[in-house]
């Protein structure tokens, strides 16, 4: 494993996400599915801007995505499946242009996928995971599905 990647999963981890790992600014892959974390994604993970795999699915997260993911542009995964997120999805993913793989399923999120975040998304390569973990391929500019 290089010194640009953490993985740490099914661990029975127990703690919030300590924003300090925001200042790993070159870190690339972040994986930490399949534990017991909890608390709120924090805003200061939207600085980690050489990120290509943010995987924290399978833990206990609430509140909000926080709108700061949005400016990690060389984001190709996000996987914020089976946790506890709510609300609407921001806007500024929208902005993760390098974003390929998006995964939802398993929160209580409401509202429509932003308009933005389905014209990235190439419909051919690229599914998103819905609630009760249906894969349904996003026809492009089509913002009417729910979450």
């Amino acid at each position: 494993m290089s010194d640009d990647q953490t993985f740490s999963t099914d661990n029975q981890l127990r703690k919030t996400l300590p924003v300090s790992l925001a200042n790993l600014t070159e870190l690339t892959d972040l994986w930490l599915y399949s534990n017991q974390l909890s608390g709120s994604i924090p805003e200061e993970y939207g600085n980690m801007t050489n990120l290509n795999y943010l995987i924290i699915s399978n833990n206990q997260f609430s509140d909000s995505i926080p709108a700061s993911l949005g400016q990690l542009a060389n984001l190709i995964n996000l996987n914020l499946s089976s946790n506890q997120l709510s609300g609407s999805l921001p806007e500024s993913l929208g902005d993760l242009n390098s974003l390929v793989q998006l995964f939802l399923a398993g929160n209580q999120f409401s509202g429509s996928l932003p308009a933005l975040l389905l014209k990235i998304l190439n419909p051919i390569s690229t599914y998103l995971t819905m609630p009760f973990y249906m894969h349904h391929r996003i026809v492009w500019g089509n913002p009417s599905i729910r979450l």
